[in-house]
């Protein structure tokens, strides 16, 4: 309880070799810990612990307040409501996408990642003209002025 570090406040998970690494936790309380970047209560680099039976209370940090892992995936957070997609037509309204990890959370720590944004319409041709790289801060990743181009009827 009450301890301080940069990642991994209580505990950080560092598989070294790479290949698999198995941790386990339980029946552990994490109280009043403080990461400066991410994992108040614990953090992993690849292989996340299996848990069982935690209390996780009042942990802090700028990512991940209890717990802190890796990119796992790129999440659309734009409500589809507010777009309209029409080809050769620029969408004026922003798109948003967030960087998550394993859990959902965030990865606010991250302002390096690029995402690249292309067309896919199942074998048609199909392109992206605009901005279609963008660098993420704080783990989002915002495009605008993004116009698609494909075949009628894809």
């Amino acid at each position: 309880m009450s301890n301080r570090a940069l990642d991994g406040a209580a505990i950080y998970f560092d598989c070294a070799d790479k290949t698999l690494c198995l941790y386990y936790l339980s029946n552990s309380r994490f109280q009043n810990n403080t990461a400066i970047r991410k994992g108040g209560a614990y953090a992993f680099d690849i292989f996340p612990p299996t848990v069982n039976n935690l209390t996780l209370l009042n942990n802090n940090a700028v990512y991940g307040p209890n717990r802190a892992g890796y990119p796992y995936r790129i999440v659309n957070s734009t409500d589809p409501t507010l777009l309209t997609y029409v080809s050769g037509q620029p969408i004026l309204e922003e798109m948003r996408f967030s960087l998550v990890d394993s859990f959902g959370e965030t990865i606010k720590t991250d302002s390096e990642s690029v995402f690249t944004i292309s067309a896919k319409a199942g074998g048609a041709a199909a392109k992206v003209i605009g901005n279609t790289d963008v660098t993420v801060t704080e783990g989002i990743g915002l495009f605008k002025d993004i116009t698609f181009i494909v075949a009628p009827g894809t």
